[in-house]
């Protein structure tokens, strides 16, 4: 017996989208600011929620881009605004997967709050464009990031915000994070275990 992950599909991803600078400039993201990104349905397992106690942990040259709907999108805006945090807040419903990837290679860090994750291809996604994750003990991204090398793991707010900023400060670790997925989490990987395991 043996694991094969799923693999990332390298062919439905743009070969090259220009610089961060260029990509924010097209996205029309503030040049100058730390984004974190969270991508996944605004629904009670995924806890989109927790973004709120999160960006009020962290300083206010950070920004979130908030792409997903479902649920709690109503709740979570208004408690983002009750927060004072709207202002710092790009809350997108809905993106073709390719603009999704725009932003992937704009923001500085990519944020998984799901304790249950069972995989996880947004973050398969957001560590093949070198934005390093972020995110809570669960079977995906145990199996995925190599902690403090490819990514950070994290529980409370005030962890989150700690390891963000690690995170965004490293930029060995964005390279570490691509070249986790290169080496791995690609469908020629997975057909390679699948080839190894029938012999």
């Amino acid at each position: 017996a043996g694991v094969m992950p799923v693999g990332l599909d390298t062919a439905v991803i743009p070969a090259s989208l220009g610089s961060k600078r260029e990509v924010r400039d097209f996205l029309g993201l503030d040049p100058d600011a730390r984004y974190l990104v969270f991508v996944g349905r605004l629904d009670e397992y995924k806890r989109p929620m927790d973004l709120v106690p999160v960006l009020a942990a962290l300083p206010d040259e950070w920004r979130a881009v908030i792409i997903g709907k479902g649920a709690l999108e109503q709740t979570l805006y208004d408690a983002l605004k009750a927060r004072r945090l709207a202002g710092r807040c790009v809350c997108i419903p809905q993106l073709p997967n390719t603009t999704v990837q725009a932003y992937y290679h704009a923001c500085d860090v990519f944020v998984n709050f799901n304790d249950t994750e069972i995989f996880g291809m947004s973050l398969l996604e957001a560590m093949y464009a070198g934005c390093p994750p972020v995110a809570r003990h669960a079977p995906g991204p145990d199996l995925i990031i190599e902690k403090g090398v490819s990514g950070y793991f994290a529980d409370t707010p005030k962890e989150f915000a700690a390891a963000i900023q690690k995170a965004a400060a490293d930029p060995a670790c964005g390279h570490a994070a691509q070249k986790r997925i290169n080496e791995h989490f690609l469908w020629t990987n997975s057909a390679e275990t699948a080839l190894a395991m029938m012999d």
